[in-house]
């Protein structure tokens, strides 16, 4: 399972639209279950020229752990 989402997530792409030079921005996630998509974010916000200062998720499905 964990194989099949790596191997979507490498087929998807994101793309920034429009100029985030000098913007301050936070990355918000629904769920973390392996953090290819959050790091993708991070990477196309910071290509944009965006400062991430950091990010959140609302869920990590890497953790049993109920909160």
């Amino acid at each position: 399972m964990r194989a099949n989402r790596l191997s979507i997530a490498k087929t998807t792409s994101a793309i920034c639209f429009y100029s985030a030079k000098a913007k301050d921005v936070m990355i918000v996630d629904d769920i973390i279950t392996t953090g290819t998509s959050f790091g993708e974010a991070i990477d196309v916000c910071q290509r944009s020229g965006a400062r991430v200062h950091f990010g959140i998720a609302l869920c990590d499905a890497r953790s049993a752990e109920v909160v």
